[in-house]
């Protein structure tokens, strides 16, 4: 969705997820110490990772 004032993508848009994946993202994180990154990069991390494959 476009904020129709500002012209930019509302952030809850830009990625979702059901809760199984959520868990899976936050465990693929804990698994690799990544405690201290930006959900954002975890995501990216797992998106390009063989674990998002199944």
């Amino acid at each position: 969705m476009i904020d129709n004032e500002s012209g930019h993508i509302v952030r809850r848009e830009i990625f979702r997820c059901t809760g199984q994946q959520l868990d899976a993202i936050l465990l693929f994180g804990e698994q690799r110490h990544f405690d201290e990154r930006p959900l954002q990069w975890v995501v990216a991390q797992y998106l390009q990772s063989p674990a998002s494959r199944g």
